[in-house]
This record gives C-alpha cells, structure tokens and sequence, in this order.
C-alpha cells in the first residue's frame, strides 16, 4: 500500500510522489491525515525567503488524523489505538536520548537535521514526514494528543496556533484579567493570541496587521478584539494606543516586520512584557531613544517558543468545547492535489488577499 505526498522541490514547486506506507514498528505509528492547517513558514519556504537550503523536503507540520497501524508499544505509550483521531507535535523526538527525557532538543538527531515534521527530505527513511499527505509516519518519541472524534475538521485544525496563541499570550505573557493587549499581526498565530487573551480575561485587545490582511482584521474582531487596524500610518504607535483605554500590560508581536519591536517596545507600559514570537526577516535594530525606553520601562522581553504540551492540551480542550465559534477562523480547505493552490491562497500570492486560516484536506475531491 502506498500514500500519496507532496514534496516541494524548488522554490514556487511541489509534486505529488507516492511512498510505501512503512510498518512502524512497536514503537510507532502510522496516521491517516485528516487534515493540516497551513503555516505562513509554508509560503515563505514556496517563495524561496526561508531555509531553501533544506529542499527537498516534504511540508505540513500542523497535523490531525486518524490512527491507521500503530504498534503495540505505542499504543499503549499515547493511549490510543487505530482508527482514534490525534493531533500530532509537530517536534521529531527519538523519545530516548538524554535531550528528550530533559524536556530540550533531541539529540539523536544528526547535526543540521531538522527537528520537525513538514521539514524533513522524504528520501530520509521512511519518507512520510509531513503532513501534506493521505498518510504519515510517527516516529516513537512523537507526541499526540487525542482529540474528539466528531469535532470539525475546520475547528480541528486550528490546534496549533491556538496553542500557539496559549503558550505566548498566558504562559510566556502572563496575561491576566482586566490586561489590555496588544498583538501585532493577525496570522492564525496572532489570531490564536486573541482567543486566548480572550479567554484570559483581557479588557481589551487590539491586533494590528497591513495591506492585504482585511479578512485576517475582519476575522479578529469577530474573535473578540475591541479593534483591528491595518497599519498604513507612519506613526503605528499614536494609531494603535488612539483605540486603547490604557497601556498594554503585554504586547505580542508575531510579525516577520523588522521594525515591530520598535513599535511594542514604545507602546508596552512600565514593567510590561513584550513576548517575540515572529522570526525578523532582516536585522532588528534600536535608535538610542527606544533603547533608552527599553531600560527606563524596566520592560521584560521573552522569546515565544513554539507551543508546549500543556498549551497543546488547553488548546484542544477549548476546540471540543468552543467548536461553533472557532471554525470559522478556518475559511478555506483544499484536496492534496492542490496543495500549491491552498498555500498561495492562504498567503495572498495571486490576489493580495491573504486568508485568516487555510487547511489541506486529503480526503476532499478535486475542485
């Protein structure tokens, strides 16, 4: 039996090969996917801006699917058994070695292989390492986190930037009730920020984003966001704090821009937390003014690291219990065969539109 994938060969380029569906072992697995939400590291990986030295490879690191062969040691290891729907970590893990039993980085790893699914060369053995793709290979360190059975696919796949979203506005920027929030960018991660500060009790957020993002502003003030502003001004800071009620107590900035931290840096108030989660395409740079605001603020800066499993588990509960209201952050899905169309249209390569959350569903006809 073999699974159909999608290897992105080039910059602009993927195709759709067929690899043999692998036995795990008794220590892995094999899913079904059911769906993988697109990530903007996606788009920028098809453009040729992000790691094109690692092509081949094959893309889809935000996977829900469908237990198809597991072994027997794994099965009982997650607790789970065929057919039982799981969301997947998207950190490869041997699970053995000194970094894994620590919590950090696995070590078994050979040096500069990544660390994840969706970003793995397929010749690797046994080549099912993304997610977009009928099938998908777990390897016996991975991480999964069942998930209910009949919830959507469109509220399924949103697990990891709602968790995303969990881990940098409560756990990495404590936010807290009654805060005000900032969040810069309106991707799905920031998107994932809004709920949570939601649900943490914020007074009010406003989510900024630019040209192109008005689906993306629309969908965050239909999350709960007080405003959404597409920053076309020169003076991004007097704009963002002319819809605040107070100083933020926590600013989150998940923008690529290289100018971004400037902005959070003068609208974070005394003692606030700006979390940074968005990696800078260019060099991030402070005039001597904004440096002095950093220290004279008294201003904690925190690096936002990709979800922990406490978040992934928070953000599933929420999905199998808010499902009405989260599936519609999630606009469009796509069959495997048009998995260039679905990252093009999630980032805006054809109309300049780019969409609130876009996902690959193998299982769906051909448009």
């Amino acid at each position: 039996m073999t699974a159909a994938i999608i290897v992105q060969t080039a910059s602009g380029q993927y195709e759709l090969v067929e690899r043999s569906i692998p036995d795990p072992g008794p220590s892995g697995a094999v899913i079904r996917v059911e769906a993988c939400g697109i990530c903007g590291s996606e788009v920028e990986l098809l453009q040729g801006l992000l790691f094109e030295h690692l092509l081949p490879i094959a893309p889809g690191h935000e996977v829900v699917g469908r237990i198809h062969t597991i072994g027997k040691d794994a099965a009982r290891r997650w607790g789970v058994g065929v057919d039982d729907r799981v969301a997947v970590m998207s950190r490869l893990r041997c699970g053995l070695c000194r970094g894994c039993v620590s919590g950090l980085r696995c070590d078994d790893l050979q040096p500069g292989e990544p660390g994840s699914y969706g970003w793995r060369n397929p010749s690797i053995d046994p080549g099912l390492w993304g997610g977009f793709a009928t099938h998908m290979y777990l390897a016996p360190g991975s991480i999964v986190v069942p998930m209910n059975g009949d919830v959507s696919l469109a509220a399924a796949s949103l697990f990891n930037p709602l968790a995303n979203g969990i881990e940098w506005a409560i756990r990495a920027g404590g936010v807290q009730a009654l805060d005000s929030v900032v969040v810069l960018g309106c991707g799905p991660q920031g998107l994932g920020c809004v709920v949570a500060a939601g649900h943490a009790g914020a007074a009010e957020v406003v989510v900024t984003g630019v040209s192109g993002d008005q689906m993306r502003l629309d969908m965050a003030e239909r999350l709960g966001a007080k405003a959404a502003v597409e920053m076309t001004s020169t003076d991004p800071v007097d704009v963002i704090q002319g819809r605040l009620d107070d100083e933020p107590a926590v600013v989150i900035d998940t923008s690529p821009s290289a100018e971004t931290l400037t902005t959070a840096i003068e609208l974070v108030r005394p003692a606030g937390v700006i979390v940074v989660s968005g990696f800078k395409r260019g060099d991030v740079r402070l005039t001597e003014s904004i440096a002095r605001d950093l220290v004279a603020k008294g201003v904690t800066i925190k690096g936002g690291r990709s979800k922990g499993l406490d978040s992934l588990n928070r953000a599933i509960r929420l999905i199998q219990t808010d499902e009405a209201s989260l599936q519609r952050i999630s606009t469009n899905a796509f069959p495997l065969a048009e998995a260039l169309r679905a990252v093009e249209l999630f980032g805006g390569l054809h109309d300049g539109i780019r969409r609130p959350h876009v996902r690959i569903e193998p299982g769906l006809e051909r448009t």
